[in-house]
């Protein structure tokens, strides 16, 4: 529980709320206290300060005349002489002798400086803030005055606050906590289902998560979606390519097996016919390690594990190599192969050998599926392009099967290949090739027409000064 992300987001929320609402109701009640405490302080002060400038004027302390002058005061006032004897009427509130205390008076006698400071009577619980002030005659000590501010309303109504404050956080906490399981729920929810989805992909089941929002969670779910596709791709094209490695490896495997027992058995007529054997061996396991170097190359393409050595490559003569190697096969099939180079073409930054492979593999195909008439290699520049076209009059390619003819092991005429020794790899590999040498590869056909493969490969990508 406590590692799920849905508490750890409410306990942060809550701990926020917390670092932000206690410290917040703690200053408004101490910016209340201060400011009613510094009213309370300076009308207290005040009314000290007008007593004491009104009885400094009396010749004579007279009780009578001190409690008229002091009676219209919503404040005790307590006056008391040079011997500390109380004058005024109102200080029998707060002390029961005739003579005040010397704790009132001395600091006034000695120092004859103002003092403040509060007291809580103990019978009633009553709260006052008090002044002390001396009274002077021709600068000595002549008395004192002392005003006391009843403030224990004051103190109950604070107390009211805080009682409702209180009530008021905990009604707040109590809301916060709910709005905090909601807003952790609601942003912990697409995390969970993403996690159960990703748990479920893991394990090869087809899922995908609802993606509500457009923030970073949304694009995190497009993501998880996006990946899901691509293992389902993965895992299909996967299988799929075990299946047919299986069943192109089952072919040959059954051919070298069965003419190796053949010929283990002694059943053969002749010398020729041991000899036709072992050519069907010989062939059947050069298709074989052809098969395996496909699919091989296929895979490191595939995961960007085939290294390229770019060079500085003269494409006219890699043109001319490549066809001088596929036009004995050609002559042998009383094809015309013809290449035709329109202007000069640039030299080019690209992994020769890569590229050779590219020409080689379509002119290979061209020949194999052409019964007869002629194989055309023309290459060209056209704008910032070099253009390659191979072309055959050879059986052509159904229109239904054009847009799978780069797919691995499709075949247009399975009954045919293996007469021409191919392995169904040979166009996606073409395709996978020219792509790492950041070209790209279109076909045209037509069935008992011929086959056009055109590449086309950027030359501003290359270096002329290679």
């Amino acid at each position: 529980m406590f590692n799920r992300v849905g508490f750890k987001w409410g306990a942060l929320i809550m701990a926020l709320f917390f670092i932000i609402l206690v410290p917040l109701a703690v200053l408004i009640d101490r910016i209340f206290a201060n400011v009613y405490t510094d009213y309370v302080d300076a009308s207290v002060e005040k009314a000290a300060t007008r007593a004491v400038m009104q009885l400094e004027k009396e010749d004579k302390l007279e009780p009578e005349r001190i409690n008229l002058m002091l009676s219209l005061s919503d404040d005790a006032i307590i006056v008391f002489d040079k011997n500390g004897k109380i004058l005024s009427r109102s200080a029998y509130e707060f002390f029961e002798q005739d003579t005040i205390d010397s704790q009132w008076r001395k600091p006034l006698e000695a120092e004859q400086k103002s003092y403040t400071g509060s007291r809580t009577e103990n019978a009633t619980g009553a709260r006052f803030h008090y002044v002390g002030k001396p009274l002077l005659k021709d600068g000595e000590y002549n008395g004192g005055v002392l005003v006391m501010s009843n403030v224990t309303s004051w103190y109950e109504t604070m107390s009211q606050i805080r009682y409702w404050t209180l009530r008021g956080i905990l009604m707040a906490i109590l809301l916060a906590l709910v709005y905090t399981i909601l807003v952790s729920w609601k942003l912990s929810r697409p995390l969970v289902d993403m996690t159960e989805a990703t748990r479920k992909i893991a394990k090869g089941q087809d899922t995908k998560v609802t993606v509500t929002s457009k923030d970073e969670l949304g694009i995190l779910g497009e993501s998880i979606n996006d990946l899901s596709v691509e293992l389902n791709n993965y895992r299909k094209n996967r299988s799929e390519l075990l299946a047919n490695i299986s069943h192109e490896l089952r072919t040959p495997v059954s051919y070298l097996q069965g003419y190796a027992q053949l010929i283990e058995n002694g059943q053969y007529r002749s010398e020729e016919e041991l000899k036709k054997y072992a050519h069907i061996i010989d062939q059947e396991s050069i298709r074989l390690s052809k098969l395996i170097q496909d699919v091989f190359d296929l895979s490191k393409m595939e995961e960007g594990m085939m290294t390229f050595y770019k060079q500085a490559v003269d494409i006219e003569e890699l043109l001319e190599d490549a066809a001088d190697k596929v036009r004995l096969k050609a002559h042998q099939k009383n094809l015309a192969l013809e290449v035709t180079i329109q202007g000069p073409l640039q030299d080019i930054e690209t992994d020769g050998m890569r590229f050779e492979q590219i020409i080689i593999n379509l002119l290979q195909n061209a020949v194999n599926y052409t019964p007869q008439g002629t194989i055309t290699l023309r290459a060209f520049e056209q704008k910032s392009t070099l253009i390659i076209e191979i072309t055959d009059t050879g059986v052509g390619i159904p229109a239904e099967d054009i847009p799978f003819i780069f797919d691995r092991f499709h075949r247009v005429e399975k009954s045919r290949v293996r007469d021409k020794g191919g392995t169904g790899l040979g166009l996606a590999i073409v395709k996978a090739l020219t792509e790492a040498l950041d070209g790209a590869i279109t076909v045209e056909s037509k069935e008992n027409i011929g086959t056009t493969f055109r590449l086309s490969f950027p030359i501003h990508t290359f270096s002329t000064n290679s």
